[in-house]
């Protein structure tokens, strides 16, 4: 940095090139140059170097909120044009991050077929292991955003550090003989839905510019550049709105989360919903392969086993295929669950639910279930071995599990009840005892099964069963004739 002798900026100096390990000139040496202007506009970015050298001379941050920060990370991607929808504007807030995580993203839709998309995550978050590229990754997962990347090719990529501190955070931007722009001044996100890119910051650099090209032709060389000083720094209600600025932001996240709440549930509700055609139907088969795969590698050695690795590897693709469809494992581990509690459903309750309802539709379902115990592939009932693997845990998989567990169990109480109104069984039978009965029978079914390795344990709970029925059975009304 040059400065004149009343201390006002003169210019920059550029370093000596060709200088050898031992600090001295080589062959290849170039002195550097010294670059003398009226005025110097200095755009370095976020935290550049001179810039804070500047801000520490003239104490521009004087008065003002310390400086929070960024990471911004974008892509660039051609996708299908019959998923191509020109000017779609998407601004988000919240998922995938939690609570304690400040972020967004945006996604634009722009000529030629092309897509940008983008995710902002604030360097301020608590978690170590947070990695901000996954985390934009596993945005690009969500049903209502992938579809823009179906069948797509991403073009370019690129991150950078941003200023995040707002309004308040603004430092002074003008002295003498210089003046700060872009994010060199803080103001690459003043407001973070207002992100702004490299038209909209060449245009406050022409600004710049012109302003000062006014200056020199009246020969007010040091003079400040006042009129570039941001107006919201300026008037007797400047202080009322960096105030409304603090308070908004404060409560910017808790609004954020709770969209990224719905957002999540919406994600996991639908995740299964993409287009039926073309590209789309490309990855819905690629998802289900990949699902298939993990149900395999589930059966055999339980969801805790699941790798982006282990099904890359088996599925011939790289990590990143895989990482893509799911965006985290614990996001895998539940689409491999709700998958296997689909299959249940199909090949154990509804073909029971054909059956008249009764007896014979309890007869069915619990006939059907030691079915499946006892000859689905894969150790049997996942249901009890997920239990098994997940009963002294906490998190998400544990409590879906336990929900579909709680609906199971629900589904044999309400066919137990129908068969209490047909009269098959006595009016006070106690439903959520015999349910409990009918699931222990299951469990120990299970466990002799295959870890017993007993080949009679199958006989021994259909006679189990029998046994019980005939326990709840009313008793023979004996006023009717007997033959």
């Amino acid at each position: 940095m040059l400065y004149h002798d009343d201390g006002s900026v003169k210019g920059v100096a550029t370093g000596n090139m060709g200088i050898g390990k031992d600090e001295q000139p080589t062959d290849a040496f170039q002195l550097g140059m010294e670059l003398h202007a009226k005025y110097t506009f200095f755009a370095e970015g976020a935290r550049g170097h001179l810039g804070k050298q500047l801000m520490a001379k003239f104490n521009l941050n004087e008065g003002k909120d310390p400086q929070t920060y960024g990471i911004g990370i974008k892509e660039l991607w051609e996708n299908d044009p019959k998923l191509h929808q020109p000017g779609l504007v998407i601004h988000t807030a919240g998922w995938p991050l939690d609570s304690h995580t400040y972020g967004g993203s945006f996604l634009y839709h722009l000529d030629n077929n092309q897509v940008a998309v983008g995710y902002v995550v604030g360097l301020a978050y608590e978690n170590p292991y947070l990695s901000p590229f996954e985390e934009f990754q596993r945005y690009k997962t969500h049903p209502d955003i992938r579809t823009s990347f179906d069948g797509g090719k991403r073009l370019s990529y690129g991150a950078r550090v941003i200023t995040a501190g707002g309004l308040q955070s603004l430092p002074k931007l003008t002295f003498p003989g210089d003046a700060l722009i872009g994010c060199g001044a803080s103001e690459g996100q003043s407001r973070h839905v207002c992100l702004p890119g490299s038209t909209l910051l060449s245009g406050r650099g022409v600004r710049v510019c012109a302003n000062g090209y006014g200056r020199r032709q009246i020969a007010d060389q040091c003079a400040e550049l006042c009129a570039l000083q941001d107006v919201r720094h300026q008037g007797p209600d400047a202080e009322h709105r960096a105030d409304h600025t603090r308070r908004r932001r404060r409560t910017e996240l808790s609004e954020h989360v709770s969209q990224g709440d719905a957002m999540l549930k919406s994600a996991e509700s639908r995740s299964h919903e993409v287009a039926p055609t073309g590209q789309a139907r490309k990855g819905t088969l690629t998802r289900k392969a990949i699902i298939e795969e993990a149900l395999q590698v589930a059966y055999r050695d339980g969801l805790k086993a699941l790798s982006f690795g282990t099904l890359a590897e088996r599925l011939h693709m790289s990590k990143a295929g895989v990482f893509v469809h799911f965006g985290s494992i614990q996001a895998l581990q539940t689409e491999t669950l709700k998958q296997y509690c689909l299959r249940f459903v199909e090949n154990v309750v509804l073909p029971s639910l054909a059956v008249p309802r009764g007896l014979p539709r309890l007869e069915a379902m619990f006939s059907r279930w030691v079915c499946h115990v006892t000859e689905h592939r894969g150790n049997g009932c996942r249901y009890i071995s997920h239990a098994a693997e997940y009963d002294i845990r906490s998190g998400s998989i544990l409590h879906a599990l336990r929900n579909e567990a709680i609906l199971l169990r629900k589904t044999v109480e309400g066919a137990i009840q129908r068969a209490v109104e047909e009269g098959h069984l006595r009016k006070d039978t106690d439903v959520k005892q015999f349910a409990f009965e009918v699931s222990a029978l299951i469990f120990g079914l299970h466990h002799d099964t295959w870890f017993m390795r007993d080949c009679q344990s199958r006989k021994r709970a259909e006679r189990a069963f029998i046994k019980l029925l005939d326990g709840y059975r009313p008793p023979p009304d004996l006023s009717r004739p007997q033959l």
